[in-house]
């Protein structure tokens, strides 16, 4: 039944409490899964532990070669570095975009 609708004053302001103490609730839990989602998501995304062994390859890549094929691999390796760094702050971007209020 409606608010106001064949009712009293004391149930309207009853289910009136109610309906406020379960919005509290649904935005508290929100407010706790966004928080969980955002984390995971910081978590599964971290890539600093990845980048020394990355880093060891590279290098290793890089002495192994000479002259313009090791040009070659530097402008490749440069082109994944600049599509590692556009992943990065894509997702610092998405992170930053979901708001807990």
């Amino acid at each position: 039944m409606p608010y106001g609708v064949n009712m009293d004053a004391d149930e309207f302001y009853r289910r009136l409490q109610q309906n406020e103490a379960l919005k509290k609730h649904v935005a508290a839990v929100l407010k706790t899964h966004c928080s969980e989602i955002k984390s995971d998501l910081k978590q599964s995304t971290d890539f600093s532990s990845a980048q020394e062994t990355i880093t060891e390859v590279y290098v290793a890549l890089l002495s192994s070669f000479d002259g313009k094929s090791k040009e070659a691999l530097t402008q490749r390796l440069a082109e994944n570095g600049n599509m590692l760094m556009d992943v990065l702050e894509s997702r610092n971007k998405l992170l930053n975009s979901i708001e807990i209020k």
